[in-house]
């Protein structure tokens, strides 16, 4: 598989890096564990990187070829609480200058030891040059796990 990391502009390689620096003093300061001691929350920090499905061809028929313009990178930012024994909740959101950005929110309910329903929210905004997509999906999951040898 080829490393898409290789292929981002040298703003989405600062960024990356601001994050990464970001999660790290987060979990030096132990500011994770205060937050999960104190309210029950849990917060992650991350980056994500992918390609551009919509300038895929655009890049295959410019001059020289490549992947130019069919990476991005954004930063992800997660929360996730426990409300009881039961249920817990997770919100997600990609933030800073990535064209598309990203939310989602995970509602999980354990049913029983193996059964649970997860209920899902997205939604997903792309800024191009001269259209806005937005796009958003509701479901629901029913989960059943067992085990066996």
């Amino acid at each position: 598989t080829e490393d898409l990391s290789n292929e981002l502009s040298d703003a989405q390689k600062e960024s990356m890096t601001r994050a990464g620096v970001g999660s790290i003093i987060f979990d030096s300061f132990k500011i994770n564990e205060t937050l999960k001691n104190e309210f029950g929350l849990q917060v992650n920090l991350g980056t994500e990187v992918s390609q551009d499905e919509g300038s895929y061809l655009s890049g295959r028929t410019s001059e020289g070829g490549g992947n130019v313009g069919k990476v991005r990178s954004a930063t992800t930012f997660e929360i996730k609480k426990k409300i009881n024994d039961d249920t817990s909740l997770s919100l997600s959101s990609t933030v800073g200058a990535s064209s598309t950005q990203k939310q989602s929110i995970n509602l999980n309910y354990n049913l029983k030891n193996n059964v649970s329903v997860e209920g899902v929210y997205e939604s997903k905004s792309t800024d191009q040059a001269e259209t806005i997509n937005d796009d958003t999906s509701f479901g629901a999951d029913f989960k059943w796990r067992w085990s066996f040898k």
